[in-house]
């Protein structure tokens, strides 16, 4: 019996050690375009906060990777966002700069989807972030169900006092 164990063991560091070795395939990064702005709030005047994206790829790209079960059945896919932009003032112009990155794992066999990371902060000189949207939100398309966890603040109205209007 200790036997098998050691060699079982032995078996498990030589393949751990393998695929430790093996160089990690590359993963393509596409660019994020085409997006169009998004209100994300409305301030007291009617003036509304917009979502920016900056237009260079290296800054905002995407990448997909399918989640692949022994049999060789695709089961799911992996997103993966990085982005930097922010927020924009529809009326004066003015925009604050964000950044964010985001994992959403689509789950064919369940039918959910998991949204997790740091999808948006943005900071602003002498306050520190002003709205951080980060956590986890999973969503179960079977029964409708929401599942939020971590740290979720999506409150864009905050950002109109910068923009030198009441929320």
């Amino acid at each position: 019996m200790k036997l098998s164990r050691t060699a079982a063991s032995v078996a498990a560091a030589s393949l751990f050690a393998l695929s430790a070795a093996a160089p990690a395939e590359a993963r393509e990064w596409l660019p994020i375009d085409g997006h169009d702005q998004l209100v994300l709030a409305t301030c007291s005047d009617g003036s509304q906060v917009l979502s920016a994206l900056v237009t260079d790829p290296r800054r905002n790209r995407y990448s997909m990777t399918p989640l692949v079960d022994a049999d060789g059945t695709t089961t799911g896919m992996v997103l993966l966002l990085k982005y930097a932009g922010g927020a924009t003032h529809s009326t004066t112009g003015q925009t604050v700069e964000g950044s964010g990155v985001d994992r959403i794992v689509f789950d064919f066999v369940s039918g959910s989807t998991t949204s997790s990371g740091g999808r948006w902060t943005i900071n602003l000189a002498g306050e520190g972030w002003v709205v951080k949207d980060a956590g986890r939100v999973t969503y179960d398309a079977v029964s409708g169900d929401v599942d939020v966890s971590g740290i979720v603040s999506a409150d864009w109205g905050v950002l109109c006092p910068f923009f030198g209007v009441p929320a």
